[in-house]
């Protein structure tokens, strides 16, 4: 799991998908915001540190077991990520179906490459 200093929170999950377009990959499409971006009350958090969420809709797995195996998958390989990240930005990281069946090289593959095409 990520640190909950680094998770977006509910609220503003809400506000970036409807306010944002996804970057689509081959396992997981993002949804993101700069701090600037995004209407409404900003977290102090937000500004600084850049924000992470990962999100498995029951669609992709049924089981909880295994949207959290796919959850963990996905957040270990953005804890790599968030060393290096720029501060102020809010990610949302959706899993597609096709993921089920990836190896973790594949999905982190997938996803830092997604992240690499976000514009901040």
């Amino acid at each position: 799991m990520l640190p909950r200093s680094r998770r977006v929170s509910t609220r503003l999950v809400k506000e970036i998908v409807s306010t944002t377009r996804p970057l689509h990959g081959r396992f997981l499409y993002i949804r993101y915001a700069a701090a600037g971006a995004i209407k409404g009350d900003i977290d102090e958090k937000a500004i600084k540190n850049s924000l992470f969420s990962v999100i498995v809709p029951k669609s992709v797995e049924k089981s909880s077991v295994g949207r959290h195996r796919l959850k963990r998958r996905i957040s270990e390989a953005l804890r790599n990520a968030m060393i290096s990240w720029p501060k102020g930005v809010a990610v949302i990281v959706f899993v597609k179906d096709t993921a089920k069946k990836a190896e973790r090289a594949e999905i982190a593959e997938d996803g830092m490459s997604l992240l690499n095409k976000i514009k901040v």
